[in-house]
């Protein structure tokens, strides 16, 4: 007899029972997981006989808190739950589902003996996706958990494509930095962090020297190939925390939480030495030296704008100077 009949299989991982399933891949090539929430143990060990049948990976609780605890660790596809059951029912359990923004999207079905229109309504209302009715039919055990999957898969790669948008409108196509858009509002709450904890906050602004005449020599591709090295060279000298993005062109603002002017400036001459370092190669031939200039500004009170602008003006002063220098900012 299956330990499923007698209810030893409370809360086993949907890790162990989809052998090979990984968070890796395609979700949409991935078995359908499903929670079985079932206090009696005949009912549960019925249908998960049939869902294994069909090929989905199984994991059963008990009630409500143990549903709760097993959903939490185990994200399923679709939950399929009773409704009248001990220490918290079904309605209670969704009602705690929803309110959990990690659990709220997942499609629970609803199994129960009641069948009049009312108790349908209230438990839709509550935000079930469907109900299934004791004693069921298989077909159309199978018939709705499928339709419940779909959904599931659907709200997936939803998820999965806003956070691939999200990620490209902040990040900058060319250098894999952050754009001016995120940088600013990195920079807007960085600024308010350090005023309210009386925290230092440095920024760093560089400018490839001469870059105008790097594109006109080499052409517009090998500027952005020079764009791209001087990217990966910056992220290569950065600390965690450090915050580097695009600013437009061939300048770079680097926002340094937690950092006093001696911090900056220390990081800021690795910044030089780093691209002074070696030159950016084109090809078998043809390669480019090529330095930056450098303004650095330290505050952990100023405003944003007004932190920026020292910055900046200390980036001019250092271009005047001579290029591929750091000028720090008065302050």
């Amino acid at each position: 007899m299956s330990d499923a009949l007698h209810g030893r299989a409370t809360e086993q991982p949907l890790s162990q029972v989809a052998d090979g399933v990984t968070a890796e891949g395609d979700p949409a090539t991935w078995p359908g997981r499903i929670l079985l929430v079932e206090d009696s143990d005949v009912v549960r060990a019925m249908v998960r006989q049939h869902l294994e049948n069909e090929g989905y990976a199984v994991t059963v609780a008990e009630n409500g808190e143990a549903a709760l605890r097993a959903a939490r660790a185990e994200r399923p596809d679709v939950v399929l739950m009773n409704i009248e059951m001990p220490v918290l029912d079904g309605r209670q359990t969704l009602k705690q589902m929803k309110l959990d923004h990690e659990l709220e999207d997942i499609p629970v079905i609803f199994l129960t003996g009641r069948t009049s229109r009312e108790e349908m309504l209230a438990g839709l209302r509550m935000g079930a996706h469907d109900y299934l009715r004791k004693p069921f039919d298989p077909a159309e055990l199978i018939a709705r958990v499928s339709a419940a999957l779909r959904v599931a898969r659907l709200q997936q790669q939803l998820g999965k494509r806003n956070a691939e948008l999200d990620s490209l409108s902040r990040t900058d196509v060319l250098t894999g930095l952050h754009n001016r858009r995120d940088g600013e509002e990195w920079l807007k709450g960085e600024s308010a962090r350090a005023l309210r904890y009386r925290r230092p906050l440095s920024l760093v602004m560089i400018d490839i020297d001469f870059f105008k005449k790097i594109n006109d020599r080499y052409g517009h591709a090998r500027g952005d190939t020079v764009l791209r090295e001087m990217s990966r060279r910056l992220a290569a000298v950065l600390r965690q925390g450090d915050i580097a993005a695009r600013w437009g062109g061939e300048e770079f603002l680097v926002l340094l939480p937690d950092t006093d002017v001696d911090g900056a400036q220390r990081l800021g001459e690795r910044v030089l030495q780093v691209m002074r370092s070696q030159p950016v190669v084109f090809d078998s031939t043809t390669n480019c030296s090529i330095t930056v200039s450098l303004g650095v500004a330290s505050g952990s009170g100023a405003e944003p704008d007004a932190l920026l602008k020292r910055a900046d003006d200390a980036l001019y002063a250092a271009k005047g100077a001579g290029r591929d220098r750091l000028v720090l900012a008065v302050p």
